[in-house]
C-alpha cells in the first residue's frame, strides 16, 4: 500500500520501495522547492516545470487508463468541475489521469509514481471535496497490490499477488481434477505476482499448488455475449418513425383509403363488360 514519502529520506530507500511494488504519490505545496523535489523526480522521468498562477477547472477524466478500470461504471458529465488557483507545468513522458480544461495533467503517473500539479490544500484547490479525490487515492492504493478478484475470464490478461516470496526451487501450479499448468510469475519484493493469459482452457475452480495459501481461483467464459447493446432508431435506414399514436392510425386509415379503391375499379369493370354483352344481344 501506498504511504508517505519524504523528500529528505534517501533516494536509495525509496527506489527499493517502489522496487518492492509499492506507489508513490507527490503532492507539491503552495511554497515547494521544485529543484529538491526534481531531484527525486528526475531519477522517474519528469519533473516539475514553472509555476502559473492562474485559476483552472480539473474537467477531463481519463476513463481508459488503468487505474480507471472498473471504478467508474458510467462516464461523468456536468458534474461540478472541482478548480486549482495555481498549479505547475509538468515535464517529461508521463500518462495523464486527470486533466484540466486546457488539457494540461493535474494528475499523472509513470508506473508506480504518482504525481500531482497542484497543491491540494483548500487555500489553493477544493479537490478533496470533489468526489474524484475518492476513486483516485483509493485506486492508487489498490495499485500497489494486485487483489484477487471473485473470478476471472479466460483468454484475457489477468493477474494476482501471493503474500509469499518464492525460492528458486518452488514454483507455484495451477491444479484442477488433474489437470495441471504452470502460470507465469515473478517475485516482487516479498509477494510473487501471478499473469494468467493463454491458460487455463477450461473454466472451473483451479486451486494454487506449492504454496502455504489456501487459495482457490475461479475462471469462467467472458460475458460479452450476454451484453445486449441496442441499435438507436434513428440510425436505421428504411425505418419510418411516428411520434404519436393518432399520426399513426391517421396514417393506416389513409392507406387502407386508398387501396380499398380497386373493388370498385373491379366492380365499374364488370359492370361495363355485361352492359356490352347486353347491347350486343339486343343488336343483334
Amino acid at each position: 500500500m501506498p504511504r508517505v514519502i519524504l523528500i529528505g529520506e534517501r533516494k536509495a530507500k525509496i527506489k527499493d520501495y517502489l522496487q518492492q511494488g509499492g506507489s508513490m504519490i507527490v503532492i507539491p505545496s503552495e511554497d515547494m522547492n521544485s529543484r529538491n523535489v526534481n531531484s527525486l523526480l528526475s531519477g522517474y522521468g519528469f519533473s516539475y516545470g514553472n509555476k502559473l498562477v492562474v485559476s483552472q477547472e480539473i474537467t477531463d477524466i481519463n476513463y481508459a487508463h488503468p487505474l480507471f478500470v472498473n471504478v467508474f461504471k458510467d462516464r461523468i458529465e456536468n458534474f461540478q468541475y472541482p478548480n486549482v488557483k495555481e498549479y505547475y507545468t509538468l515535464n517529461g513522458n508521463a500518462s495523464n489521469i486527470l486533466s484540466y480544461a486546457n488539457a494540461a495533467p493535474f494528475l499523472a503517473n509513470k508506473e508506480n509514481v504518482f504525481v500531482f500539479t497542484a497543491s491540494i490544500e483548500y487555500a489553493n484547490s477544493n479537490f478533496k471535496s470533489s468526489p474524484l479525490i475518492v476513486p483516485s487515492v483509493y485506486a492508487i492504493a489498490l495499485q500497489s497490490r494486485k487483489l484477487a478478484a471473485l473470478y476471472y475470464n479466460m483468454g484475457r490478461d489477468n493477474s494476482i499477488d501471493i503474500p509469499e516470496l518464492m525460492q528458486q526451487d518452488r514454483i507455484i501450479s495451477i491444479q484442477k481434477e488433474g489437470e495441471e499448468f504452470i502460470p507465469m510469475q515473478q517475485s516482487i519484493g516479498k509477494k510473487t505476482r501471478l499473469w494468467f493469459s493463454e491458460y487455463p482452457k477450461a473454466p472451473g475452480t483451479y486451486e494454487l499448488k506449492n504454496t502455504k495459501q489456501n487459495r482457490s481461483l475461479s475462471f469462467n467464459y467472458s460475458r460479452d455475449e450476454s451484453n445486449l447493446s441496442y441499435l438507436e432508431i434513428e440510425s436505421m435506414q428504411g425505418v419510418t418513425i411516428r411520434r404519436s399514436i393518432s399520426e399513426l392510425f391517421n396514417e393506416f386509415e389513409n392507406d387502407n383509403a386508398v387501396t380499398s379503391l380497386w373493388k370498385w375499379f373491379a366492380i365499374l369493370a364488370l359492370l361495363f363488360i355485361l352492359t356490352e354483352v347486353i347491347i350486343q344481344k339486343v343488336l343483334t
